[in-house]
């Protein structure tokens, strides 16, 4: 019942349901821009990019051996941050097939999937064993079903990601209570550029 409550609380209203489809259509469109243009794909991985390597470098991910990243979207861009690490194999999903299929293209045009796969599949149930560390995109959906499956599913000693607005700090908060065996070690603010700013949060499994 509490997982019912805290699934209603996480989007509660018209607005916050709106701004989210607007927010999911523009990192869709930076991807798909990213994907067919060298220009727009090195301005991306030099400012989001950037974020993402600051918060592959504070939450020390050096160590992990196999990364599953939900919601790749059609430019994986925290795959390729990822694969700049040695000795790292990435899995990266998404439930839009067309999406799987240009993420696949660029990854041939850079030569670089022998460390990254991208697999046409749902955060929500993509099974989880195995892998030591799961990033969850702020753009994978539906969000608290696939934080859930997370935290109940992923293996022990495994550390999770989640990316998320401000705002949702303590909707985040509350679900990790539903857990007796996960907890949270900290979390990063990530400033990519003016009008994009989110949280990454850092929890562990016990």
């Amino acid at each position: 019942m509490e997982k019912q409550k805290t699934t209603t609380k996480y989007l509660t209203s018209d607005y916050e349901r709106i701004n989210l489809k607007i927010i999911n259509l523009f990192w869709y469109i930076v991807d798909r821009l990213s994907s067919i243009s060298d220009f727009f794909a090195e301005l991306y991985e030099k400012t989001v990019g950037n974020e993402y390597r600051k918060e592959r470098d504070k939450f020390n991910l050096s160590k992990s051996k196999k990364i599953l990243f939900i919601g790749c979207g059609p430019y994986p861009i925290t795959a390729l941050i990822l694969a700049e690490m040695n000795g790292v194999r990435i899995v990266a999903i998404d439930h839009n097939e067309k999406c799987v299929k240009i993420s696949r293209k660029v990854l041939e045009q850079k030569n670089i999937n022998r460390k990254i796969s991208v697999e046409l599949g749902e955060g929500l149930n993509y099974p989880l064993k195995g892998f030591d560390t799961i990033i969850a995109s702020g753009c994978s959906q539906p969000k608290i079903q696939v934080i859930n499956h997370i935290l109940q599913n992923s293996d022990r000693k495994s550390k999770i990601i989640i990316r998320e607005a401000y705002y949702k700090d303590k909707i985040i908060k509350d679900i990790i209570k539903n857990f007796g065996d996960v907890e949270l070690i900290t979390k990063i603010k990530n400033h990519a550029f003016r009008t994009s700013n989110w949280e990454s949060f850092y929890i562990t499994k016990k």
